[in-house]
């Protein structure tokens, strides 16, 4: 089964410099699944979780929006400005 996979975050997870969040956005084409892995890589140990795609955007945090930007370029936060307010503003009429 062949599975694609793209990683879209990385972080530092601890005070060693091999202490890593990973996220990575992943399709089993057999079971035709979209989801989000989260690989962690510690000193004294490693883990990976799965989330549904659904269930990690209703997240906050660097990783969601690193794959909101991903999905759709640069987002809006708060009073920020988008480079594609101006499609946004076609398609809403």
């Amino acid at each position: 089964m062949v599975i694609l996979e793209r990683e879209f975050y990385r972080s530092a997870r601890g005070p060693s410099p091999a202490d890593i969040d990973i996220w990575s956005l992943v399709f089993e084409p057999n079971a035709a699944r979209l989801l989000v892995r989260h690989e962690w890589r510690a000193t004294r140990h490693t883990g990976v979780d799965e989330f549904e795609v659904a269930e990690f955007l209703a997240q906050e945090g660097a990783a969601r929006d690193a794959l909101l930007d991903l999905l759709f370029g640069q987002i809006a936060v708060g009073a920020e400005t988008r480079p594609d307010d101006e499609l946004a503003g076609e398609l809403s009429c």
